[in-house]
Parts: structure tokens; sequence; C-alpha cells
């Protein structure tokens, strides 16, 4: 299999440019409401602030695991075409635990293998914003080279 029939370059630059933007929205959604940082009233406040200074920042800090897990996600589809493109929930866990895997390793390669323990919440946000990502993967990308099986779709009444 050479190299652009294993990578979906669609699906990378997907969770490229929508990953890091999903990921601080749901950083700012639930995290300091959890954590107990804002009340509801105070968030609503500061929402326009933190959003002009969050998303910008989204892809400075979350662009390398989401491609990282975009290239995961496009080889995991290359490779078993008829499991991820019908079927959403394995699509959607598939790329939650990619997303998971890629924030786990940046997370390792920045802080080090004594920080993996401390702040759980971003490899959660990594795989939650990866999911929402797999969920808008076209099931036409991950079998883009299958006509044979669209000149039969098409034949059926």
């Amino acid at each position: 299999m050479s190299l652009p029939k294993l990578f979906s370059w669609r699906i990378v630059l997907l969770f490229g440019a929508a990953a890091p933007p999903m990921g601080a929205l749901v950083w700012l959604t639930f995290v300091p409401r959890v954590s107990g940082e804002l009340s509801f009233g105070e968030f609503a406040t500061d929402a326009l602030l933190l959003l002009v200074v969050a998303l910008p920042f989204s892809w400075v800090l979350g662009l390398a695991p989401s491609l990282a897990a975009g290239l995961l996600m496009s080889a995991a589809c290359a490779l078993a075409p008829d499991a991820v493109a019908g079927r959403r929930v394995v699509r959607a866990l598939l790329g939650a635990a990619l997303g998971y895997i890629a924030t786990l390793a940046y997370k390792w390669g920045i802080f080090g293998p004594a920080d993996l323990g401390a702040g759980l919440p971003l490899e959660m946000i990594g795989a939650l914003a990866a999911a929402a990502c797999s969920l808008l993967v076209r099931p036409e990308w991950v079998r883009p080279h299958d006509s044979a099986r669209l000149k039969t779709l098409r034949r059926s009444p």
C-alpha cells in the first residue's frame, strides 16, 4: 500500500482544522464549571474574552495531537474500511481512542513521563474532540476508490 492510498488527507485536514477548536469549546464548557473555578454567570460574561483567547491558542496547543489523531484515523480507515465506513459508533469510539492516545503521547513528549497522571482532562478533551471529528468523516472518504461497489449500488432498484 503506497502512502497516498494509506492516508486520506481529507481526514487529516479535518482533524487538524476542527479538533483544536472543538477541544477548546469542550474545555471552556466543562472544565471551569466542574472544577468550580467559575459559576455559570461568570462563565457567560467572560465567554467572549475566553473564546477570543482560547480559540487561537487551541491551534497552538492542539494542532500536533489533532494531526496525529487524524493520521491514525486515516490509517485505521485504510486498513479496515468495512469496519469503519458504515458504523458511526465504531468511528466515534475509534476516534476517541486514537485522540486519547495522540494527546497522551503529545503530553508525554512535552511534559515527560512524570506528569502523565496529572491533568487527565487534557486526554479526555483530546478524545472528545477526536470522536466528534471522526463523526464528521464521510464514509466515501474511508473508501474513496471503491468504484465497483458504487456501480452495483447505482444499479440496484
